[in-house]
C-alpha cells in the first residue's frame, strides 16, 4: 500500500503501476531482431520505476513512421492484466518521457548533439499537449 501522502496522481501511479525494470530509451533504434524475436538493446538509461515512459516512447516512435501504434498499445493490454486507466497510462508515459527527453537535451544533448537545440521547442510543445491528455484522462 503507497504512502497516504502521496499526491494523488502519484498514489494512483503506485496503485495501479507495478514497479519494474525501466530500459529508459525502448525505441525502435534499441530494438533488434532477431531468430528468437525482438530484443532491446542499450540499456545505459535502465532504471527501476513505472514503465509507462517506455510504453509512450515505443508508441511514439511508432507513430512518427505511421506504425501500428494500435497494435502496440492492444499488445501491451493483452500482456498486462487488468490494465486500469490505459489512457491516463499513456498520457503519464508521456509526460515522464517528454520531460526526460528535455532534461537530455539540456543536461547532455547540447554537447553531444548540438542539433538538439533545436528540439527545445518541439519538446516544449509536446509537454503541453501530454500534460494536457493527462488532465483529461485523470
Amino acid at each position: 500500500m503507497p504512502p497516504t501522502s502521496l499526491p494523488p496522481n502519484m498514489r494512483r501511479l503506485a496503485e495501479t503501476v507495478p514497479e519494474t525494470i525501466v530500459h529508459g530509451d525502448f525505441e525502435s533504434k534499441n530494438i533488434v531482431l532477431t531468430d528468437a524475436g525482438p530484443c532491446a538493446v542499450d540499456w545505459s538509461s535502465a532504471q527501476v520505476g513505472a514503465h509507462l515512459s517506455d510504453l509512450y516512447g515505443l508508441v511514439r516512435d511508432a507513430g512518427l513512421v505511421g506504425g501500428p501504434t494500435d497494435a502496440i498499445v492492444a499488445a501491451y493490454a493483452a500482456e498486462t492484466a487488468p490494465v486500469a486507466d490505459l489512457e491516463w497510462q499513456l498520457a503519464l508515459g508521456g509526460t515522464v518521457w517528454t520531460l526526460r527527453a528535455l532534461r537530455w537535451v539540456l543536461e547532455e544533448g547540447i554537447h553531444v548533439v548540438p542539433e538538439s537545440m533545436t528540439w527545445i521547442d518541439e519538446l516544449v510543445e509536446r509537454a503541453g499537449h501530454v500534460t494536457a491528455a493527462l488532465r483529461v484522462a485523470a
